[in-house]
């Protein structure tokens, strides 16, 4: 198995193989499972990469990379206007 981590990716690639064998009814059943597996998995903006960590046990792959806060992109704008501003209620008709 390898593990790869890029700026914005996680990837986990490697080779799967499993046999199985059982009795039945004087009959002996063989199986033999195999192939190539390929995962992308992207990360979220502000990924500390270089902070990545991995560890297996049991059979299961846990991968820890921090991330920072995300920092708010959104901002006030003063809006500018030739007329004076109204209290912001609408006017009843009459």
């Amino acid at each position: 198995m390898q593990l790869e981590v890029t700026e914005d990716t996680v990837i986990l690639e490697g080779d799967r193989i499993a046999d199985k064998q059982e009795k039945k009814g004087g009959m002996e059943i063989s199986e033999r499972i195999y192939g190539h597996f390929y995962r992308a998995i992207p990360l979220p903006e502000g990924a500390k990469v270089d902070q990545a960590k991995a560890n297996f046990d049991n059979g299961v792959l846990e991968v820890t990379i921090p991330v920072e806060d995300p920092k708010e992109k959104r901002r006030q704008i003063p809006i500018s206007s030739a007329t004076p501003a109204t209290s912001g209620t609408a006017e009843k008709a009459a």
